[in-house]
């Protein structure tokens, strides 16, 4: 089952860890996935789409702040 959500609404830039935007100068490729942010191996992955990816990356970045690092 899948849910998929639209605000409708405009979205914040999804960065990388420097702060620069992430998808800069690279074109869209259908059917390749990305990964956002690093983790030690082992670690699970959060998988997100859409207009859920800065949300998901918030909630990433306050895993990491409380030590629990999580791939994205």
């Amino acid at each position: 089952m899948r849910f998929l959500f639209s605000t409708r609404a405009t979205v914040p830039d999804i960065l990388d860890v420097e702060g620069k935007p992430l998808y800069l100068n690279q074109p869209f490729e259908p059917g390749k996935d990305h990964l956002v942010r690093a983790a030690p191996e082992g670690s699970g992955y959060v998988v997100a789409l859409g207009e859920t990816v800065y949300r998901a990356l918030d909630a990433i970045i306050g895993l990491q702040d409380s030590g629990l690092h999580v791939n994205s």
